[in-house]
């Protein structure tokens, strides 16, 4: 592997998720560039916690930030490592572990649903069309 780089690989713990989304919500208030993205993302994760969401195509994997997120493509050196593309289907199952994904009919949907449009909005974004939420098995 080459010197600074390193491949994409899903989390294993869920304190690893709660880092990415804390870093997720930090990068957004520094203003990097993710921010034309946030409409994209379709699986939003919640973090009562944190009172915080975060993407599954980001915060499923090992210690991201927005610059090692490379507007959620590999790098070449990453490309020639052999490192797995990013992908928001495999972090969702990954991060099911932890989540569950609440049915549109459920109250608390529309809880976060109002939530999700609120935080969105602040960046003058709307969410996704095929919205997906989902909330700690635990909590």
């Amino acid at each position: 592997m080459g010197e600074g780089v390193r491949p994409f690989e899903l989390v294993d713990h869920y304190e690893e998720v709660v880092a990415n989304v804390r870093q997720f919500n930090e990068d957004l208030k520094n203003g990097l560039y993710m921010i034309h993205k946030l409409s994209q993302f379709k699986e939003w994760f919640y973090f009562p916690e944190l009172d915080a969401f975060g993407p599954s195509k980001f915060i499923g994997y090992k210690e991201m930030n927005a610059g090692f997120y490379n507007n959620g493509h590999r790098t070449q050196e990453q490309k020639r490592i052999g490192s797995m593309p990013l992908n928001g289907g495999k972090s969702t199952t990954r991060l099911k572990r932890w989540f569950r994904e609440i049915p549109q009919d459920e109250p608390l949907f529309k809880q976060l649903q109002v939530k999700i449009d609120s935080f969105l909005k602040t960046f003058g974004k709307k969410p996704n069309k095929a919205l997906q939420l989902f909330y700690p098995k635990d909590k």
